[in-house]
């Protein structure tokens, strides 16, 4: 009774289903590299059939591609969209600033939303600014434009660490 030697089988299952497809792509390769060599090119892949023609039949059989700096052409002004999204006010408070700089008032404005954004329309109004527990208020100036009225309010008060007494060995001999 003869007893034949199986092959390995890996985790694939089949012992050497991959081995002929591999051996055939690298024949191909060779092949390649070989006919490229014999041309006289430094390297395979730059001897391509393609790259051995001129520039400009390369480029007339690569598609064409619209230019990010052309954008303008393609695209009319009018309908480009904005480049940020706009700042978040709430509208009460928006409202009621607009309405003060149309009649020049300067009154406080007590404001619950503490993310709204501060924009230049604001400038030299007060502001009282719920923290939780108070309105706290804040007189804005143009150093504040582009920041949250919450950031100028602090919602916690850190009240200190008691001081501990000094504790000392008594060393007595």
């Amino acid at each position: 009774m003869e007893v034949q030697a199986r092959p390995h089988v890996g985790k694939g299952g089949c012992a050497s289903s991959k081995a002929p497809l591999l051996l055939a792509a690298l024949a191909s390769v060779a092949s390649f590299w070989v006919l490229d060599r014999d041309a006289g090119a430094p390297s395979a892949m730059v001897s391509s059939p393609v790259w051995s023609q001129g520039r400009e039949a390369r480029l007339s059989k690569l598609p064409r591609q619209a230019d990010p700096n052309q954008w303008t052409m393609l695209r009319d002004l009018s309908k480009k969209q904005m480049p940020r999204k706009p700042p978040f006010i709430a509208i009460n408070l928006l409202n009621k600033i607009t309405r003060m700089n149309k009649e020049g008032k300067k009154e406080t404005i007590r404001v619950f939303s503490r993310q709204s954004t501060i924009i230049p329309a604001m400038i030299g109004h007060t502001c009282a600014v719920h923290n939780g527990r108070e309105f706290v208020p804040i007189v804005i100036n143009e150093g504040m434009v582009g920041f949250k009225l919450g950031d100028f309010v602090p919602t916690h008060t850190f009240t200190s660490h008691p001081k501990q007494a000094k504790v000392t060995k008594y060393r007595g001999r």
